[in-house]
């Protein structure tokens, strides 16, 4: 009788500790009545995958959560320019694999044997090939750019559909909702920004998230705990009489009209969330000429963390364990892994690549 007096009490308490730690913000899960279990552990300098996945991990505590990752793991998502065995020149999306160093074409299915009127391609307007290839989130389905339009697949290239024809060139690789329910993409000659959803009937839409932005270079969706809200960055790398004003990245309400954008960092481009937390990466625009490095904020507007030295071309993206970043380097032919854990940066050679663009890493 006294074991089953014990166990109820143990019971209560338990319970009553369940709503003093709810009421506090935090859910414990589990609970034992058995009066000999030991108390709460204490606090581990480790953060919780729970955190992580609610957004709540710093930058330090990435920082310390890395160095325990192995970082060249799974593949990049490429768009890889090569002289193909008729000798011209190409464009299409490969997997780089990150530990066999392997280079496997992304989908089966033939690329158009259309190529663009001459003189177009060497005012870059046209490429020849598809690009900016991006995986949805559930890896299923794969958005692309094909020489004048924006096309939606099944991951292997199969069963392609046509979603926008407006496009003349991409300028950022398209980035995918969180939901996989809609894509958003930039056109490099109008200097707008659009959002599709990839069901039929495919739904096109422009969008400013701020009226007076003239140029919008990149545009995505942020998760928890940035959703609902628009991730962009817009203006151009050099003032001039065009584009007056110098590029900069913005976190936006998600909302019609004008809504007052939060700067998330100024001279930056390519704003990218982290997968797992609420950091920020972007590129930053220095120098005279202009050059691009990456960077890390936890807060839009703070100054960023450079982990590592190295100059790189437009692109970026984060590792799916958001400890890393990939960018091309200067010259475009290969690509540089910024690890976050080591503050260090590896270079990757790719082989007989002409140029290596719009880098997504996955899985």
């Amino acid at each position: 009788m006294a074991l089953i007096i014990k166990a109820v009490f143990a019971r209560i308490l338990c319970i009553i500790r369940q709503v003093l730690i709810f009421a506090a913000g935090v859910v414990l899960i589990g609970c034992t009545a058995d009066h000999n279990s030991p108390g709460l552990p204490t606090a581990s300098p480790a953060i919780t995958q729970s955190a992580v996945a609610a957004g709540a991990e710093s930058l330090a505590q990435t920082r310390a959560r890395c160095e325990r990752e192995l970082l060249e793991q799974g593949r990049i998502l490429f768009t890889r320019a090569f002289t193909d065995t008729d000798g011209r020149l190409r464009y299409d999306l490969f997997y780089l694999d990150l530990q066999t160093r392997a280079l496997q074409r992304a989908l089966r299915t033939p690329p158009s044997d259309r190529l663009p009127p001459s003189g177009n391609t060497a005012q870059g307007l046209l490429i020849p090939g598809r690009v900016g290839g991006s995986l949805s989130p559930d890896g299923t389905r794969i958005a692309y750019f094909d020489l004048t339009a924006i096309v939606v697949a099944d991951a292997d290239g199969s069963n392609p559909q046509v979603v926008d024809t407006s496009l003349l060139r991409l300028h950022d690789n398209i980035q995918w909702a969180p939901d996989g329910s809609r894509i958003a993409y930039a056109d490099f000659v109008s200097r707008s920004a659009r959002i599709a959803s990839v069901m039929p009937p495919f739904e096109v839409r422009d969008l400013k998230p701020d009226i007076r932005i003239l140029s919008i270079a990149s545009l995505s969706f942020p998760h928890p705990p940035l959703q609902g809200r628009w991730l962009y960055a817009a203006g151009c790398p050099v003032i001039d009489s065009q584009c007056p004003f110098r590029m900069n990245a913005y976190l936006t309400p998600l909302r019609e009209g004008y809504t007052p954008p939060k700067s998330v960092g100024a001279n930056a481009t390519l704003p990218r969330q982290s997968p797992v937390s609420g950091l920020i990466a972007a590129l930053w625009v220095s120098g005279d000429p202009p050059y691009l490095r990456p960077g890390v904020v936890e807060s839009p507007g703070d100054d960023p963390w450079v982990p590592a030295e190295a100059l790189v071309s437009g692109g970026l993206s984060w590792s799916p364990n958001g400890c890393a970043l990939v960018a091309p380097t200067l010259d475009q032919r290969d690509l540089f892994l910024f690890d976050l854990g080591r503050g260090a940066v590896t270079f990757v050679d790719v082989p007989d690549s002409l140029q290596s663009l719009h880098p997504q890493w996955v899985r």
